[in-house]
Parts: C-alpha cells; structure tokens; sequence
C-alpha cells in the first residue's frame, strides 16, 4: 500500500507541475484559480488514498480474520484426531510451524488472563532451551504442543515448573501428531489431578494413580467408602489425627517408628492409632504388607473430597 500511495502522491505533483507549466504558457492564469484547482487536484488525491488505505485495511482485517479461523479450526482438528489424515497432519504442521513427526507432548494450562503475553513468554523460554513450541487458547484452557525433537520431556517440564505460577498438567510423551487426540485427553487428566488450589505443574507419567482414580470416580468414591468410610464418618477431633497418622504409616511402609517421628507423636501412641483405626474401620493392618486398596483409597480421598 505505500507504493500505492507513494504513486498518488507523485501523480498529483506531476499534474500540479503541468498546470504551473501551463500557466506560464498561457500567460493569462488568475493566481487565485490556479491556487483554487491545486486545491482540489490535492483534495482529489487525498480522498483516493484514503478510500484505497481503507479499503487495504478492511482487506487484510479479513486475510487476518480467515487465516485465524483457519489456525483454530487446524487446532481443532489436532485436538480431536484429524492429523490421522496425513495430508491434514502436514497442512497443520506446517501452520503450528512444528514438525510433522514427534516425539511430543501436549500440556493444558488452567490460565484464563494474560495469555497471550503469557504463551509468549513460555515459548521464549522454551525456545531459549532449544525447544520447539506451539500454543492455543480455548474457551477454558491454553493448549501447548511441544516438540522434543533435540531434548528429553525433563528439559521442558523444567523449563515449565520454572515459568508457569499457575496449574499445568502434561501428557505422556507420544510419536507424532496423529497422537495428540489422545495426548490431549492425557493432559487434562493430569489437570485434574491437582486438588482445587494448586498451582503446579503436574505430568501423567507422575501422577499414574492419581489419574487412574480420576477416571474413575465412581469406583474411587465407592473405594474409600470401603476402606475409610468409618473413619471418615468420625468427629472432626478424633478423624484428623487418626487420618494423618494412617497416611503418614502408608507412607512409610508400615514403620511406627518413622510415622511417630513425622507426626510428632510416641511411638506407643502411633500404635494405639492403628488399633482404633483398625477397630472403627474393621480392617485388619497387621499383615507384612500395606494393602494397596487403602494407598489408593487414601490418595482417592484426597482427589476426590480435598476439603475433607
């Protein structure tokens, strides 16, 4: 457009010279006509430039508006399974500007401002790394697709845990772009894994169990039900105390001894918690080894009622 105006500008002088030349020939022109038609030759070249700069700029808002639209309905594609078609899959690759073939993995960010700014940094942060990334932004969510073409996923969930104050959860890492469907799904999953109020970043290959009782909330429920539903049904005072003794013995592979010195406790008192636990819950803890029903009804109670 500014040749095109450069042209008009130039076209005008040209006709302003050839009147003053005109004029001189004529020898008889009024000073004050010839002033008046420069006036409207320059009025005519200003009203044909700004239709032609409006016209410009109406036609490029909507090259800009397509080639969006186009980009979302490319990410859309991607998202639900359409890079199965090859010829799709290289048409999207070539838009995201990422390659047609993996390794990679999909991340889902819980970020509902500033994300434009915020992608922008990521990508920065992650190129600086020697890490190819593309990013969209739904409704609910922002997607990134990230390449680890030259790098392990280690590198880029560094990079991600250093960068992201805000919920982030990763897929596993898949081959190419015909997978990220289901990487997608792998990613929100790991999402929802972090109890309300978290902000971290969170990769399925981490958080297996989690994400298995996720899936299935209605086993989940009816899992710590079984296992902890009596214990749970106890006053606030007692429950507490009793909760966390049982997760802190889990976790410690049944030792009374490391339980007593996290929970600050005697070691006597740490037995006498898994007597009641076992009397209120009619469960019998005493075997060599931790059931592993009630590992995961203790992690499902956390997913499942964080507030609890």
């Amino acid at each position: 457009m500014d040749d095109v105006l450069r042209s008009f500008r130039l076209g005008g002088r040209l006709i302003w010279e050839a009147l003053i030349e005109q004029a001189r020939l004529d020898g008889d022109v009024d000073v004050d006509e010839l002033l008046d038609v420069g006036s409207r030759v320059w009025e005519v070249v200003d009203r044909a430039s700004a239709q032609v700069a409006a016209s410009f700029h109406a036609t490029e808002r909507d090259r800009v508006r397509a080639h969006e639209q186009r980009k979302v309905a490319l990410w859309e594609g991607l998202l639900s399974g359409a890079a199965t078609d090859p010829v799709f899959a290289h048409h999207a690759a070539h838009t995201v500007g990422l390659p047609e073939n993996g390794p990679y993995v999909v991340v889902s960010a819980d970020l509902h401002a500033n994300y434009d700014e915020i992608t922008r940094h990521l990508r920065s942060r992650l190129s600086g790394r020697g890490v190819d990334s593309a990013w969209h932004w739904r409704s609910d969510l922002v997607v990134g697709l990230v390449a680890l073409r030259r790098h392990p996923l280690g590198t880029a969930l560094d990079v991600l845990r250093r960068a992201c104050a805000f919920p982030v959860g990763v897929s596993l890492v898949v081959s190419g772009l015909a997978e990220i469907e289901a990487a997608h799904r792998q990613a929100m999953l790991a999402l929802r894994t972090l109890t309300s109020g978290r902000s971290e970043v969170v990769a399925l290959q981490d958080r297996m169990p989690e994400a298995i009782l996720i899936d299935s909330p209605e086993l989940s429920e009816r899992l710590v039900q079984m296992w902890l539903g009596p214990l749970l049904a106890l006053s606030e005072a007692e429950r507490i105390p009793l909760l966390q003794t049982l997760e802190c013995w889990v976790a410690s592979a049944g030792s009374t001894t490391r339980t007593a010195e996290t929970v600050h406790c005697h070691r006597n008192t740490v037995i006498n918690r898994i007597r009641r636990i076992e009397a209120v819950t009619g469960r019998d803890l005493s075997t060599e080894r931790i059931p592993v029903e009630l590992t995961l009804a203790l992690r499902a109670n956390h997913l499942l009622n964080p507030t609890r």
